[in-house]
């Protein structure tokens, strides 16, 4: 399984990836996160990077969990 995305509904609010540094190392910095947020037009980019584990201690990766937009969803939990 992979995180899959839908730019068109992100805002570039960088929850995930501040989530995301929280849940990897217990800081909070988005630069440390294994997933980017580039604001690009007329959709950011949003890049899973190669370290991303998925949460692997969850039942679905925070990332997921808490963009509120929707913008990133697990493959096959559409």
């Amino acid at each position: 399984m992979k995180i899959k995305t839908i730019p068109e509904l992100c805002t570039s609010c960088n929850m995930c990836a501040y989530i995301c540094s929280i849940k990897k190392l217990g800081v909070i910095n988005y630069r440390k996160a294994a997933i980017r947020i580039f604001n690009k037009l007329p959709y950011p980019e949003i890049e899973i990077l190669s370290n991303c584990d998925l949460c692997k201690s969850e039942e679905e990766p925070w990332c997921d969990k808490y963009c509120f937009p929707g913008a990133l969803y697990m493959e096959g939990k559409e």
